[in-house]
């Protein structure tokens, strides 16, 4: 049986000004995460497979797809591995935004805010905003944000007020016909495409720059994508089809469980506290870094690579940290000398361990 539920950005995404990357602009300065207190209910009906819409104002802007991870379809968080990247990319105020090269013929010759702002730090090979962060922008996000920006500009609470999810979640028994996931992607994108073509949502991909999106309301969008997704379920295509891109991050975040989901939203928030870091993500890897926020050195050698396990979803570390000093912070590691790396260990999420982490990356950084 397939769930409709709304909720309201305030209530789930947690927000806090930290330091901006190196390079860019000072309004790209917003930690984002998924609220961790929720009621059990709640984080339920957050996880598992189905379609979303976003809602700006009450009107549609955004419509996607989530397929939980390989070994559990009715598994992982909608919450954390797309609507809190959503928000700091829609909003372009998250922290961790990085631009794709198609930007470049829209900010050539730009002179107004905060397009010129932009302009000037893409033209700077050593900003940050050229490395995969998770919250990878298209020329249509920026040009949504930049339409925007006159509230998006301030603070970003105010924001999240104004910002609702919807979320059609599909039950088990609408899982358990799709062996494989890339079946189910391949049914939801179709419907996701149906959507996209009917509403022309302004962040979608499809139809930009025109024509104008359709004006339409929670109700109204939730009906629709209720009643395509109830046609696609008694169908029979199967063919990977998908109007989303993708971002590097979602070869890595769609395949955790929820506890270490909840450990990477941790580790991207002390992170993002700290000056001189960087958590970023590689095309088509399984793994994040974590490493100097120093341009375009940074990919060089990160002080940290987080692997993601083939099975269970959790993370097998190496790191340029020696092997004793690893252990003097609670790691089981061990040697690994492979002319980049000192040391491996497992990860799993717990209190403190995102901290762990965050030392140890200070300490390998001390010795670099």
């Amino acid at each position: 049986m397939i769930t409709n539920s709304v909720f309201a950005a305030a209530d789930l995404v947690i927000a806090e000004l930290g330091p901006p990357r190196n390079g860019n602009p000072a309004w790209l300065n917003v930690i984002l995460g998924g609220q961790t207190r929720l009621a059990p209910v709640v984080s339920v009906a957050l996880g598992g497979s189905g379609l979303y819409a976003i809602f700006l104002d009450g009107l549609l802007v955004y419509i996607g797809v989530f397929v939980g991870p390989a070994l559990n379809l009715r598994g992982g968080s909608v919450l954390r591995t797309r609507w809190v990247r959503h928000v700091g990319t829609m909003t372009m105020r998250g922290q961790r935004v990085s631009l794709r090269a198609n930007v470049r013929s829209l900010l050539a010759g730009v002179g107004s805010q905060p397009l010129a702002a932009l302009a000037a730090a893409f033209a700077n090979p050593a900003a940050a905003l050229h490395t995969p962060q998770g919250m990878e922008m298209a020329a249509r996000k920026v040009r949504f944000a930049a339409s925007n920006w006159a509230t998006f500009s301030g603070p970003i609470g105010k924001t999240l007020d104004r910002i609702q999810f919807g979320y059609l979640r599909l039950g088990p028994e609408d899982v358990a016909g799709f062996a494989k996931k890339a079946l189910l992607s391949g049914r939801l994108g179709a419907v996701e495409k149906t959507l996209v073509e009917r509403f022309r949502p302004p962040l979608n991909t499809a139809h930009n720059p025109c024509p104008l999106p359709v004006t339409a309301g929670v109700e109204e969008v939730l009906t629709a994508m209720t009643e395509e997704l109830a046609k696609a379920l008694a169908g029979t295509a199967t063919a990977p089809v998908s109007v989303e891109e993708t971002d590097p991050a979602d070869h890595v975040l769609d395949e955790l469980p929820a506890n270490t989901l909840t450990l990477a939203d941790e580790l991207a928030a002390v992170v993002g506290r700290t000056a001189g870091l960087i958590l970023y993500y590689t095309h088509g890897g399984n793994e994040i870094r974590l490493g100097p926020d120093t341009g375009t050195r940074r990919h060089e050698r990160p002080y940290l690579v987080l692997r993601v396990k083939k099975r269970g979803g959790s993370f097998r570390a190496y790191s340029t940290l020696p092997v004793d000093e690893a252990c003097t912070l609670g790691f089981k590691a061990s040697e690994r000398h492979d002319g980049t790396m000192e040391c491996t260990f497992p990860v799993a999420p717990g209190e403190g361990v995102a901290d762990r982490l965050l030392e140890l990356c200070k300490r390998a950084a001390r010795r670099a």
